[in-house]
Formats: structure tokens, sequence, C-alpha cells
């Protein structure tokens, strides 16, 4: 596989170091626990079809943005604050997501592919228990029973026909040694998805199984469905916002305005944006990006 830049290469050597490192009454609400400190953010996804509001999957706990109200509580008892990685809300809102057992909890280490039906409250652990790390997990556009999922763990690409509750190794090989940083899937095909390393963006035709290397310049952070591709937050010869719809085959410089450090994960929702950044900041865009508000500045939450 061939390599980025020596420029690109450190871009992302920092960055890598910080990927790799129901609803409820308003009582209820207030009951949970505000977070004062938050580090290590690691995935955000948007409850599409609940509350509306963003998640954070971070080193210590789930944290769940109200936009309404203005705060931010940790979900969960202290036994159920993992670090949680690959966090993904599926469209029936099922929340899914891998990582490592809380320092309250007797769990075993990895944690594989948890689900909780209760928006984070509690969490299942039975599929995959202590064999597989997501640090990535993706739902198809095209078809939501089919999800994809990379296990840094042990290197291996897996996939799920059937929203999480079984999944098949498809790739075991082309990045075992090198981590991923994103996944996304086109918007059409199921089959059809893209995996972004420090080396380039890869994309593979038949779910997984074999890879060609379409874009060596630039690589992506972080990216989400948009219109009828997807918005990347790209490093590489250039980085910011593109916009692609071949799966990062060819980027589009993409006119929205940058937050003040590197993007590692964000989720839209109309014209919401969430953006975690690579210094523990939370950027809330509500106008599709034109403008963005500070609402975790390095790690300390200052909603407005």
């Amino acid at each position: 596989m061939s390599n980025l830049s020596n420029k690109n290469i450190s871009i992302l050597a920092v960055t890598i170091a910080f990927v790799t490192t129901a609803c409820s009454t308003d009582a209820e609400q207030e009951a949970r626990e505000e977070a004062e400190e938050i580090m290590h953010m690691h995935d955000i996804s948007f409850h599409t079809s609940g509350n509306g509001d963003p998640y954070i999957g971070t080193h210590h706990g789930l944290l769940h943005v109200n936009i309404d109200n203005q705060t931010m509580v940790w979900e969960g008892s202290p036994e159920e604050r993992h670090d949680f990685m690959g966090l993904t809300i599926l469209e029936d809102g099922v929340f899914i997501s891998s990582g490592h057992p809380s320092p309250a909890s007797d769990l075993g280490n990895p944690l594989g592919a948890m689900r909780s039906e209760d928006a984070g409250e509690s969490w299942e652990v039975d599929v995959l228990y202590e064999e597989v790390d997501f640090h990535h997990l993706v739902e198809s556009p095209a078809d939501a029973s089919i999800l994809y999922g990379f296990d840094a763990y042990n290197g291996h690409l897996y996939s799920s026909r059937d929203a999480g509750q079984e999944w098949t190794i498809v790739n075991e090989e082309d990045f075992n040694d090198q981590e991923i940083l994103e996944i996304f899937a086109d918007a059409e095909d199921s089959e059809v998805l893209a995996a972004a390393s420090p080396y380039g963006i890869y994309r593979s035709e038949d779910g997984g199984g074999s890879w060609e290397h379409i874009q060596q310049e630039t690589t992506a952070l972080s990216s989400t469905p948009y219109d009828d591709g997807h918005l990347v937050y790209g490093v590489g010869e250039q980085e910011g916002w593109f916009y692609t719809e071949d799966l990062g085959e060819t980027l589009e410089a993409y006119d929205m305005a940058l937050p003040d450090e590197p993007i590692i994960a964000f989720d839209r929702h109309g014209d919401t944006i969430a953006a975690g950044g690579t210094e523990d900041s939370l950027y809330l865009s509500f106008d599709g990006g034109a403008s963005w508000e500070i609402w975790i500045d390095k790690g300390e939450p200052i909603a407005p």
C-alpha cells in the first residue's frame, strides 16, 4: 500500500493518537450526573428516531448533549459508563457500540458488539463479547439491516446482515497492519463501501472482501452521508471539508466554516451538525456548517 507524504503522515499521527487512545422525563434527566470534564471523544451519532440530540462516545462514558436544555449528562450508572468506541445509533433507535469496560464494571475486555434499546441507559453485552473491539461501525444507507465494523483488536473487517445480532469476518488481511480511520457506505448499493487509512482511501464493491486503492493524496478522518454522497473531513495535501459522490475517489473542497481544530468525529441531522475535535472540543452548527458554536472547549462544557 502506498504511503502519503511525510507531512500527511505527521498530521495523521497526532490525530490517530486521539482516535485510538428510550426517552426520559425531565426529572430523570435532571437526576443524571452532569459532565464536568469530557476527555477523548471517539464517535458522535444523532438519535434521529428519538429526541434528535447528538450522543458522544467517550473514553469515560456515553455523553448526551441535550440541545433544548443546553445540558450535557452521562447516560447510565457508573457501571455502564464504558470506554465507548464505534458508537452508532441505528435507524430504528437502537444504540450499538464497542470498546472497553468501565472501571466500576466487572465485565471482561473487550466488550464486543453491545446494544442498547433504552438510549444508552443499559447495554446488552452478549455479541462477540471479549472477542472484538470495533473502533468503527457503520450502518448501510442502502439497507439498514447491514452493518460493517472494523475490529482494531485483530485488524479484521466484519459485516452483519441482521442489524448487529450476528457478525461474519469478511476480510482479515488487507487492514491488519494499520488503523482504519473511517468507513463510509454507498447510498444505493449495500455491497459498496470505502475505508480510509493513513495511506489514503480504499474502495470495495464486494462487501469488503477485496479493495482497490482509489485516493492517495487525501484521507478521511470522519464522514457522514450528505445529499447523494458524503460530507468528509479530510487531511492530506489539503485539510478541511470535502464533498464526494463516489466514496472518496474524487473529493471536492466544500465551502463550509472550519472549526479551530481537526475534526475526528461528526454527524449531521438536518441542518444541525455536531463535530468533535482533536483537542476534546465540541462544535455545533445549526445552519448546515455556515457558522459554529463551541459547546465544549478543550474538555470543558461551556454550552451557551
